[in-house]
């Protein structure tokens, strides 16, 4: 009876061990998983303050300088496209930051450097203009552009009964070969990086803002040809939530243009009223 009793409270005891040895392990994991994801979330956030300082000193002249097409946050790094991606390019684009004191602040391994120049953005931007192209325009163009070799303006006109919003982004196409494909960016102006500004397309106005649209910084001055300028945004009501980015809610605008022997170099100084980007 003794040996039963003594076999019995060795079991419990061995019972009890285990499961307190797996709760120690369960804890053990949370922790540790806890503490990589405060890193992670560390790391980005760090990484958005150094996007936030190089959105302060970095302009389109800058960034052409060096050949910088884009940076942005990979999740490990702040990665910078540059075209051509040269030894000379990155050494020049880190002095340049060590001049404003950025590395007084950011450690220079916070960096990661890409070719600017990929298969992958080429695509991007034939298909962001296949896309307006192919799209069914309720925001068309209201009245006849002005058109230099370096900048257009143009009148907007929504046919809907919704509002519209769309900000400065825009791209360039021109026709060849029976179809409109990307305009030739300069070296280093790939990016698209634009002023964060939202326009108001009112519904079912017969006009609206007069807008401008200055290339030569990412073009140089076009030659003579037919193009398409394509921009986009996006339907209300508002507020702006997920569901706006849906392709329902998306709408884009194209307008086009040509360029000829008679077409000037640069646009007049824009009148009162114009937004110019």
């Amino acid at each position: 009876m003794l040996k039963k009793i003594v076999i019995t409270s060795c079991m419990l005891f061995l019972t009890a061990c285990t499961y307190e040895y797996t709760e120690m392990s369960t804890q053990t994991n949370n922790v540790s998983q806890t503490y990589i994801e405060q890193s992670i979330d560390d790391i980005n956030a760090r990484i958005n303050i150094a996007i936030a300082f190089l959105n302060r000193i970095l302009t389109h002249e800058e960034m052409a300088r060096f050949g910088i097409f884009s940076y942005g946050n990979n999740g490990t790094h702040l990665n910078i496209s540059i075209d051509p991606y040269t030894y000379e390019n990155k050494m020049a684009f880190e002095l340049f930051l060590y001049e404003n004191g950025f590395f007084e602040q950011f450690e220079p391994d916070i960096f990661s450097y890409q070719n600017g120049r990929t298969e992958e953005m080429e695509n991007f931007r034939r298909n962001y203009i296949k896309k307006g192209l192919e799209n069914e325009s309720y925001i068309v163009l209201y009245g006849t552009p002005v058109v230099s070799r370096t900048g257009i303006e143009f009148t907007l006109q929504n046919t809907t009964d919704r509002e519209f919003m769309y900000g400065a982004k825009f791209d360039l196409g021109v026709y060849i070969d029976g179809e409109f494909v990307p305009v030739q960016t300069l070296p280093g102006r790939e990016s698209v990086a634009v002023v964060s500004i939202g326009f108001d397309l009112s519904p079912n106005r017969t006009f609206s803002i007069v807008n401008r649209r200055n290339f030569e910084w990412r073009f140089g001055t076009l030659q003579n040809g037919q193009y398409v300028l394509v921009l986009d945004g996006h339907f209300g009501p508002w507020p702006i939530t997920t569901e706006l980015l849906s392709s329902e809610r998306k709408g884009f605008a194209t307008i086009f243009f040509e360029i000829d022997d008679d077409t000037p170099n640069y646009l007049e100084e824009p009148a009162e009223g114009v937004s110019a980007w």
